[in-house]
């Protein structure tokens, strides 16, 4: 399959063919290789990340974090580019998680405009309709890339968290909750 995607350079693939094959070759704990690797990444590139929508733009970053590939500083740039403009209102919970805690694990701190409008807006609509494990990955994000929310938005995690109780949260889900405070 990952041949077949080289040898195509990914033409024809629109912006969910081209997540669903990252996140999946991810979701498999299977390296697809670097040919292929960097295929999706010229391919993204070339498309300046059009026609992505945020749940597609979180499993590509998702997707690359999982497997430990560094796509590069120039598809990190362009996607942070496009979150900044499009903004975070049609972003689920899952996708500010995916995409806060991809670029912590891919070691690549998106700048403090980025950050600052996921925050406003997390802050905005609270937690309500986040999962215990999407609030934990994101404050755990926003900690190893020694980001500081404001208070606004750790007051309304703070609420929700005090809101449910912990009993639904996982033991691993508190430890990062408690450490994304900590830093």
């Amino acid at each position: 399959l990952a041949a077949e995607c080289v040898r195509r350079s990914f033409d024809g693939f629109k912006p969910q063919h081209m997540a669903n094959v990252i996140n999946g070759f991810a979701r498999l704990a299977h390296d697809p290789g670097e040919a292929m690797l960097q295929q999706l990444v010229a391919r993204c590139l070339r498309r300046g990340f059009k026609g992505f929508k945020p749940q597609e733009i979180a499993n590509v970053i998702n997707g690359f974090a999982k497997l430990q590939h560094h796509p590069g500083e120039a598809m990190l740039q362009q996607v942070v580019v496009k979150c900044v403009r499009i903004g975070f209102k049609a972003f689920k919970p899952q996708e500010i998680a995916n995409l806060i805690n991809g670029f912590a694990k891919l070691r690549h701190h998106p700048g403090e405009a980025m950050l600052q409008q996921l925050a406003a807006e997390c802050a905005r609509r609270g937690f309500g309709d986040f999962k215990t494990q999407e609030m934990a990955n994101l404050i755990n994000g926003f900690a190893k890339l020694h980001y500081h929310p404001g208070e606004a938005m750790l007051q309304q995690l703070a609420t929700e968290c005090a809101r449910r109780g912990f009993k639904d949260f996982e033991p691993q889900e508190m430890a990062s909750l408690v450490n994304g405070w900590a830093k």
